[in-house]
């Protein structure tokens, strides 16, 4: 219990971090997205808090620290929705 802890401790440390230098693509959007950031962060935690099983935690961290891997290298914090084919979102 105590390891799967400090796991999410170092995972809102990452969190910080990126929210700190974090630029949106849209310069306008930079403040929405670090809050957008922050509170999935802050419910993923939520949700981690209520699971029981070791193995699901162990999931759940790793599901967490690569969203925010994603979000850091592609700079969008936003989940892909992997529903659509690729190219089928109408630009404006």
């Amino acid at each position: 219990m105590a390891n799967s802890r400090k796991e999410v401790f170092e995972f809102y440390r990452s969190v910080i971090r990126i929210t700190k230098n974090w630029k949106a693509k849209n310069v306008a959007d930079t403040e929405i997205e670090i809050n957008f950031i922050k509170n999935t962060a802050r419910q993923m935690a939520k949700e981690f808090k209520q699971i029981q099983s070791s193995e699901q935690k162990t999931k759940r961290l790793m599901e967490m620290n690569k969203w925010l891997q994603i979000s850091e290298h592609y700079g969008i914090p936003y989940e892909k929705p992997y529903h659509l084919p690729s190219g089928s979102m109408r630009k404006f």
